[in-house]
C-alpha cells in the first residue's frame, strides 16, 4: 500500500498511508482539514499502486520541478511540494503482513516455496519486494518457514517489521 511521508516540525516524519483511491493534499495550514481547498489531489490509477499527482495550484512541485498541465504520475520516493505545507515524500513500500489472499484476474496464485495453490481468501503474506504471494498458516507457513529469504526475488523481510526507508535518508 502506498503512503506519504509527511515532516513534522521538530524534525522527524509522520506516515499517512492511502488507503483511499482519492487523497486531497489542502494548501496550509498545516496540519490538513477536511475544509481546506485542495491544492492537489493523489489518485490511484491501478491496483498496482500506480497513482497520479493532479496539481490545481501551479506551485505544487515533483522533486522541485513544476508539473506539466497539472498533472504527473509519482514514483516511489519522490517529493512533493505543496504551498503552505511541510514538505511530503510518496512511497510505495510495503510491510510483510498477513492478508486474505485475492483474486487476481480469475487466476490461481502460486506459492513460489512450496509451489501450492494459495486458495482465495487463506492467510497469506505479499512480498514487499516482488509482490509475489506466500502461504503464512500454521501448516504452511511459507512466508517466515526457518527465517528464508523471499521464494520469487530473494530478499529478506520481517512479518510486521518497520519500512526500510525513510526521507532521512535523502
Amino acid at each position: 500500500m502506498a503512503h506519504l511521508w509527511i515532516a513534522t516540525g521538530d524534525g522527524g516524519h509522520a506516515v499517512l498511508a492511502l488507503e483511499r483511491a482519492e487523497h486531497a493534499l489542502p494548501a496550509g495550514p498545516w496540519p490538513f482539514t477536511a475544509d481546506a481547498p485542495a491544492a492537489a489531489t493523489l489518485i490511484r490509477v491501478d491496483a498496482r499502486d500506480t497513482w497520479a499527482l493532479v496539481a490545481r495550484d501551479e506551485r505544487v512541485r515533483v522533486n522541485g520541478v513544476a508539473i506539466p498541465a497539472g498533472l504527473a504520475i509519482v514514483a516511489d520516493k519522490d517529493e512533493i511540494l505543496v504551498p503552505g505545507v511541510p514538505p511530503m515524500w510518496f512511497s510505495t513500500e510495503t510491510i510483510a503482513r498477513i492478508s486474505d489472499a485475492p483474486a487476481l484476474d480469475g487466476r490461481a496464485l502460486s506459492c513460489p516455496r512450496c509451489r501450492r495453490t494459495i486458495e482465495v481468501g487463506t492467510p497469506a503474506v505479499a512480498c514487499p519486494s516482488c509482490r509475489v504471494w506466500h502461504h503464512q498458516t500454521p501448516e504452511l507457513p511459507c512466508f517466515t518457514y526457518d527465517a528464508a529469504p523471499c521464494g520469487a526475488c530473494g530478499e529478506r523481510f520481517d512479518l510486521d517489521g518497520a519500512f526500510r526507508w525513510c526521507p532521512d535518508e535523502l
